[in-house]
């Protein structure tokens, strides 16, 4: 197998407000490659890292998307919002008493 310049994984950390397809799209229009594909997907609102596979390399991305992965994310207690998520409009809000991972 004969591999470019171009032929490898390219590391994103995607910012919040646009898709996964629109990073695969903007390095693909950047690099003016036909190959290339991410490895899993990520909320529009998410950010952190998105692994993009490019030329040749695209053929692993099954691989890395069986992987093992880690989240992190934040979380508002007593808030619900009509579509339950950060983007939604609150629409019921509740006190909720002061915790610690050790209570």
């Amino acid at each position: 197998q004969q591999f470019s310049a171009l032929d490898g994984a390219l590391l994103i950390d995607k910012p919040g407000g646009c898709t996964s397809h629109d990073v695969v799209d903007a390095v693909r229009r950047r690099f003016r490659l036909k190959k290339v594909g991410h490895c899993g997907t990520l909320d529009p609102a998410a950010t952190g890292l998105l692994i993009l596979v490019l030329g040749a390399a695209t053929k692993f991305s099954e691989k890395f998307m069986g992987s093992d992965k880690v989240y992190e994310g934040d979380i508002k207690f007593g808030e619900t919002t009509n579509s339950y998520d950060a983007d939604g409009e609150l629409v019921s809000s509740l006190p909720v008493l002061p915790f610690t991972v050790d209570n």
